[in-house]
């Protein structure tokens, strides 16, 4: 939930932007050929703001992903999260860089496989929304 309490406006702001840049005559032209409401929005609006979208779940994920705040202060031992433990590494008497290093490799792993999976939704996605025509 603390996850969602963060990222939530910031997705539904990045939405609108995306939403806002769909031309409304798009939309009106499928009504007066016959769509519903819904089959515009489906077959017109959401079509044109994929990449958007797709920009908009890439961020989030990596929101979520990287934010080490909340699994510091709201888990324990037993369900903390990788960066945490990744953090315990680091003590007192010195630190365990083969494991510090061992662990940087696992979280990065995931995350930049999955930026080069998405990444041409991503250029496109954060291009779309950001002018006004």
């Amino acid at each position: 939930i603390a996850y969602t309490t963060f990222n939530l406006p910031f997705a539904i702001w990045l939405m609108r932007s995306f939403f806002d840049e769909v031309p409304e005559a798009l939309e009106e032209a499928a009504r007066i050929d016959g769509a519903t409401h819904w089959q515009a929005f489906y077959k017109v609006a959401l079509p044109l703001v994929l990449p958007g979208m797709g920009a908009t779940a890439i961020i989030s994920i990596v929101f979520a992903w990287n934010d080490f705040l909340f699994a510091l202060i709201f888990t324990n031992s037993e369900t903390q999260t990788v960066p945490v433990a990744a953090a315990q590494l680091v003590t007192q008497t010195g630190t365990l860089w083969g494991q510090v290093m061992a662990i940087g490799v696992v979280i990065l792993t995931p995350m930049v496989l999955f930026g080069l999976i998405v990444k041409n939704y991503l250029v496109s996605g954060l291009t779309m929304g950001a002018m006004k025509q």
